[in-house]
This record gives C-alpha cells, structure tokens and sequence, in this order.
C-alpha cells in the first residue's frame, strides 16, 4: 500500500512539473513577443531633449532623428551626422529601426528607409554638415531631384565638427 501510494505521488508530481514548464515557457515567450514588438519612435521635445552623441540640446525642427533598438530603447539625435556615428560607435545594439525628422512637419518622424531627401547646399545641419531635409513621399514636388535613404546615408559625414 505504501508502494502504491509513493507511485501515484510521483506520478503527479511529473505531470504538475511538466505542466508548470509548459506555462513558465508560455509567458517567457509572450514576454519576447511583447518586448520585440515596441520599435516605436517617441517625439522629440525640441530646446529639451538632448543628442544621445554629442550631447547638444535638439533645437532644429528641421533635422534630428532617432534609433529604436529591438528592445524599444530610444535615442534621440540632433543631426544624421550624429545619429550615423552613434550607430557606428554602438553596433552591439543593432539591428536599429531609424526614423528621421519630417522637415515639412516639424515635430513627426518618418521611417528613415521610406522617406525621401533633398540636399539643399545652401543650408547646414546642427553639426555644420550637408543640409539633408527628409519629406514623407506624400508632401513630394515631381520638380525636385530627391535622394533616397540609400543614396544618402552613405554620403553622410560623420567627421563634421568633431
């Protein structure tokens, strides 16, 4: 009697350890999901929020972006001069979503890879680099030699005022 009643112990105790596993991975999983899912940028407080690089006050509608790591974590640059080298300087914490500032619409951020760019000479970003102004392809003039993310980001100089 007391063999039988050890048995069936035992056997609970597998089957509550082995449901007790399937639940524990259930909610690390659902954890994972939730924690991948937050790539969102967040708005830039212009004269508050300050360059994750080079530590200045973001002060210029017309330019600034930001990385968001997989994670959700969030940072926040005044120039693409800046947030190219952040990027380059910090490569354990890619793959990076990017966002760039709409220069049309000062305060909303653009998914970086989609916009569009005009390189205005005449103009310079925060850090003394190329005017490069990003514009959502809903605001575009068919006029204009407009540039993409490609054709531009690897023509960023990140060695601008260092």
């Amino acid at each position: 009697m007391f063999l039988i009643s050890i048995t069936i112990t035992i056997r609970n105790l597998k089957i509550l350890f082995s449901k007790t596993i399937v639940l524990l991975m259930g909610v690390l999983l659902l954890v994972v999901v939730v924690s991948c899912e937050n790539q969102n940028p967040e708005k830039i407080f212009f004269g508050k929020d300050y360059c994750d690089h080079c530590h200045m006050t973001i002060a210029d509608h017309k330019f600034g972006g930001e990385l968001v790591t997989i994670k959700g974590k969030v940072f926040k640059f005044d120039s693409l001069e800046c947030m190219k080298s952040y990027e380059h300087n910090h490569s354990e914490l890619s793959p990076f979503k990017k966002y760039v500032v709409n220069s049309s619409l000062p305060g909303e951020l653009l998914e970086a890879e989609t916009a569009k760019y005009l390189i205005k000479p005449d103009l310079r970003s925060p850090m003394g680099g190329l005017g490069v102004l990003s514009i959502s392809k809903d605001s575009i003039d068919k006029d204009l030699n407009y540039k993409t993310w490609n054709d531009i980001y690897s023509n960023i100089d990140t060695r601008v005022n260092k």
